[in-house]
């Protein structure tokens, strides 16, 4: 599953629009333009199609005993991964003992323990995975994908960077600065 920014498909309101199989060989692979909300648009000016305000990229690779998590600041481009200077960071997740769909959601903690606890990892994956694919039935696997491996060791926060104005935790933002903390 491949999610990518388009400056017509993106917008549109009809979810058959941001979706394809650009392979008919290849019907696993599938193509989806995440839905634009009109709030990101230049004040609001739709001519200007949102360009960079869907600016991640994530790589989730599934494999037999782990499943990989990869973020990096080069785009896809052949030139960003051998010209130009980027990060790039990753983060292998052994498979879990049990699936545990509890991980899919965030747990909510007073200050004194959410200090001792590890960061939401794997709920913060799959609210980011979900809004990409939130239009497209099909691809829910990759969610619940997630509850099959262990985050618990995840070494760095998930922080998308979401136009507008937010409620933050402050202790979650001040421990993100003591440790990794990853933009995606």
């Amino acid at each position: 599953t491949i999610a990518c920014q388009n400056t017509e498909k993106c917008w549109s309101s009809k979810p058959d629009e941001r979706v394809y199989v650009p392979y008919h060989n290849y019907p696993n692979l599938v193509v989806v333009h995440p839905p634009f909300p009109e709030t990101i648009a230049f004040g609001k000016d739709r001519k200007r199609h949102g360009i960079a305000c869907h600016h991640p990229k994530l790589i989730v690779l599934q494999r037999e005993d782990s499943i990989r998590v990869v973020i990096t600041s080069a785009n896809l481009v052949e030139k960003q991964w051998n010209s130009v200077t980027n990060t790039i960071w990753w983060q292998d997740f052994p498979r879990a003992i049990l699936v545990d769909f509890a991980s899919l959601f965030p747990k909510i903690y007073d200050d004194e323990i959410h200090r001792d606890s590890k960061c939401d990892f794997a709920a913060q994956l799959a609210g980011f995975m979900a809004s990409l694919v939130i239009d497209v039935p099909s691809q829910a696997h990759w969610i619940t994908l997630l509850t099959k491996y262990d985050f618990g060791g995840a070494t760095g926060h998930l922080v998308a960077s979401v136009p507008g104005v937010h409620l933050n935790r402050t202790s979650v933002l001040s421990e993100s600065y003591q440790s990794s903390s990853v933009s995606i």
